[in-house]
């Protein structure tokens, strides 16, 4: 295999300066004969559709978040079925959820005030049934499960998620939440946060399907902490299929076999950890760590890299001054490719890499 470039059409027309990109997922019903999308969010708080095959836009929603900066990193999750959207400052007290169908302002969110700014913002979306739900912290060491709706009609200005259609999912833990990573199929959430010492704890749990309002504790049923990366959290993660979770980060050999580690100490490596059976599959080593600092000042340490898995059967990794990695599953043989620049997204209804640049979007294809 080879990495290819692709050429890009300009946007048009010009949504501005993007600040982050996220594939916006189709239904299966449509998804055999539509186009792939992005979902763009600009340093004006707005949130843009991008057809990836003309270049074409579509202003979808003006957003309100309170204490946003743009030049601090932003967290963007779309809902699997593409009509919502929640946006935060990935570090930030505050976020906002709208309607991708009609551009109102859904819910909006606050985490509280203690030590906000040193863990991604717990957002994601699930389905449960024919319901649509965003799991998203509301203090250091609580999430909530919020029922939404994206034909329903704007929120006053101001007003924070209605709390009658929330159910508790996390009560006094110990644990302070981080980024969360739905599986596929909306079985199994994963998330790296921390504790105190600090101590990173990379976490599974299973999302409860009882009623909407049934408090659950421990997020439902707990499963075991895949492992505690020293002082690491909010590592790079992705889902490989429903049951298989790929993580990168740095581990001490004495938790992994003797051959996938055949030497003491602490090296980076991706686990690949089966939640069903709750064991770990496989461990790939021969990584180099990836840079934990975006530059950026007043923004706390988080890896600069990414995991992604494409439709094929194929796990890719990536970092800031790092080549791209693959791997084919489930033979885990990997090839390295030179890329010009970090990808900002991996597209996987259109296998691409893409990247934002100053004249719009750039591309590239492992073929």
């Amino acid at each position: 295999m080879e990495i290819q470039r692709y050429s890009y059409p300009p946007l048009q027309p010009d949504p501005g300066k993007l600040l982050v990109i996220r594939e916006l997922p189709q239904p299966p019903r449509i998804r055999e004969n539509s186009q792939p999308q992005l979902i763009a969010l600009n340093e004006q708080l707005q949130l843009w559709q991008i057809d990836l095959i003309s270049g074409r836009t579509f202003a979808a929603a003006d957003l309100h978040l309170p204490d946003f900066n743009p030049e601090h990193p932003v967290q963007l999750v779309i809902s699997p079925c593409g009509q919502a959207a929640a946006v935060s400052n990935r570090f930030g007290r505050h976020a906002t959820v709208v309607s991708l169908t009609t551009g109102h302002t859904l819910l909006e969110l606050s985490r509280g005030t203690y030590y906000f700014n040193v863990s991604t913002y717990p957002l994601a979306f699930a389905e449960r049934g024919q319901e649509l739900v965003l799991i998203h912290g509301v203090d250091w060491n609580r999430l909530e499960l919020t029922a939404v709706c994206p034909e329903a009609g704007p929120v006053a200005a101001g007003t924070i998620h209605d709390e009658a259609s929330s159910a508790s999912l996390e009560d006094d833990l110990d644990y302070f939440h981080g980024q969360l990573h739905v599986s596929p199929d909306h079985t199994y959430i994963a998330e790296t946060g921390w504790a105190w010492s600090p101590a990173g704890i990379t976490r599974v749990w299973k999302l409860s399907n009882g009623a909407q309002n049934k408090p659950v504790t421990g997020g439902g049923e707990q499963l075991n902490a895949i492992w505690t990366p020293l002082a690491d959290w909010d590592l790079p993660m992705v889902w490989l299929d429903n049951e298989r979770l790929a993580v990168w980060g740095q581990i001490d050999g004495d938790m992994v076999d003797e051959e996938d580690w055949h030497e003491e100490g602490i090296r980076p490596a991706i686990l690949v950890y089966n939640a069903a059976k709750d064991s770990r599959e496989v461990v790939l080593t021969d990584l180099p760590a990836y840079v934990m600092s975006s530059g950026t000042s007043d923004v706390f340490i988080h890896a600069q890299a990414q995991l992604a898995a494409s439709s094929s059967g194929r796990l890719f990794a990536w970092g800031t001054g790092l080549p791209l990695y693959c791997w084919i599953l489930p033979d885990m043989q990997p090839q390295i490719f030179e890329t010009p620049v970090q990808p900002d997204l991996y597209h996987r209804q259109a296998d691409l890499f893409l990247h934002i640049s100053e004249k719009g979007l750039e591309a590239w294809r492992c073929v």
